[in-house]
């Protein structure tokens, strides 16, 4: 190629894979698979998302401090 000219198929590029695009994007003309989880199933407080920052989490997870574990030794 020469100076700015194109093939016939355009420029190439770097496109995600669509199981790293979400599932109501598409990829170079491909629909992304990815299906992030409900706030609901990420411990209350955690934040991730786009940047680690775009979604809290919901979930409260009771009883951790109240695990114990039974000995059973004779």
């Amino acid at each position: 190629m020469f100076g700015n000219q194109f093939s016939n198929w355009g420029p190439a590029g770097d496109f995600p894979d669509v199981g790293n695009t979400l599932s109501d994007d598409t990829t170079n003309g491909s629909a992304g698979t990815y299906v992030g989880p409900d706030a609901g199933d990420v411990r209350s407080g955690t934040q991730y998302g786009a940047g680690g920052t775009e979604f809290t989490g919901t979930l409260a997870v009771t009883g951790e401090e109240g695990i114990f574990f039974l000995d059973r030794r004779p």
